[in-house]
């Protein structure tokens, strides 16, 4: 049987570094995602319009 809470003080620690390891990088993750896709879709955009200009 799993315990949900651990009684190592230690395990405990470890399990919410972890987790906040996890959301760190999952927070980071999405920012550069967004960046990338926001920098791809303004060259797309401008590349649309001097395509329709030109």
């Amino acid at each position: 049987m799993v315990k949900a809470l651990p009684a190592d003080p230690l395990a405990g620690i470890l399990i919410g570094s972890y987790w906040m390891f996890v959301v760190l990088l999952n927070s980071y993750t999405r920012c550069w995602f967004e960046g990338v896709l926001s920098k791809r879709l303004s060259l797309s955009l401008f590349l649309v319009s001097t395509a329709l200009v030109g």
